[in-house]
C-alpha cells in the first residue's frame, strides 16, 4: 500500500502511476483543504469525471488547486 502525502502536481501524479501500476494494490492521495474553494457543498468523488478533465502538463508551475 502507498499512502502518498507529497503529490503537488498532475507531473507527479502521472510519476507515481507510472512507477507503482500494476505494482501495488492500493494507493492513497490525501490532499489538502487548501484545494478547495472554500464552498459549502458537499463534494464527492462521483461529482469528478477525471476522463474528461483537461489538465495543461506543458506548464513549469502549477496552483495548489489544480
Amino acid at each position: 500500500m502507498i499512502f502518498d502525502q507529497i503529490c503537488f502536481n498532475p507531473i507527479d501524479a502521472k510519476m507515481a502511476v507510472d512507477l507503482f501500476s500494476g505494482r501495488v494494490k492500493r494507493y492513497i492521495f490525501i490532499s489538502s483543504m487548501a484545494v478547495y474553494d472554500g464552498s459549502l457543498e458537499v463534494l464527492t468523488e462521483q461529482k469528478f469525471d477525471p476522463y474528461h478533465y483537461h489538465i495543461d502538463l506543458s506548464q513549469d508551475h502549477f496552483d495548489i488547486a489544480q
